[in-house]
């Protein structure tokens, strides 16, 4: 029987036609394709296979009383350039072997043309001075136009571990706020648009808050 020929003159063989399509590639509830292999390559601590990492900030609200225990758990990948495009939801996809400068650039075009509420990276947190991973993007929907976003205390596997730090102008922050203790307590270091040592406050971020 020509398979063909009979879907189309049947609605019913399309219909199973789509069925069996879809059998034959199979893939887990809520991934699209394309989405498989990065979900597969990706880890929820940080590591040194997996020491690029992705976690979503808080926004402020009317009182602080109302902070979280803890900030989200980290979603962790191999490359800088795979946690980017995790981070932004594919809208900056560059080759996995991209250096941090041309990841860096494109990060900052995307959030400056970004729709009203998309989800942009307002700033990476690393563990070594100089902007040496492993690092940590920080993603909030419209960046600090809409507010101020915070980690009353770091996602896990980030506690006193920051040694340098970068913001994102284009997303409208451009001061970043290092705590020595969790809910904004003990000294502090404002890293402004970004520092490569961060001096006295080295390995001690407990906190951070990210202001326009």
């Amino acid at each position: 029987m020509n398979t063909k020929s009979v879907c189309l003159s049947s609605g019913l063989c399309l219909l199973f036609a789509s069925l069996v399509n879809c059998a034959a590639e199979p893939q887990n509830e809520g991934e699209s394709v394309g989405e498989t292999s990065e979900r597969l390559a990706a880890s929820d601590t940080v590591s040194a296979e997996f020491p690029h990492c992705v976690v979503r900030a808080v926004a402020v609200t009317d009182s602080r009383a109302e902070l979280p225990a803890a900030a989200p758990a980290p979603k962790c990948f191999h490359t800088y350039a795979e946690a980017t495009s995790f981070a932004t939801k594919g809208r900056v996809h560059l080759p996995k072997d991209a250096t941090f400068e041309e990841v860096d650039e494109a990060v900052e075009r995307s959030a400056r043309s970004a729709a009203p509420l998309a989800e942009v990276v307002i700033a990476r947190e690393y563990e070594h001075a100089g902007f040496r991973y492993p690092s940590l993007a920080v993603t909030a929907s419209s960046g600090c136009n809409t507010g101020n976003k915070y980690y009353s205390s770091m996602p896990q596997g980030w506690n006193d571990t920051i040694s340098s730090a970068l913001i994102y102008g284009g997303t409208g922050c451009f001061h970043g706020y290092h705590y020595e203790h969790g809910n904004f307590g003990g000294a502090s270091l404002d890293v402004g648009a970004g520092v490569d040592n961060m001096g006295a406050l080295n390995d001690k971020t407990s906190s951070i808050l990210w202001t326009p």
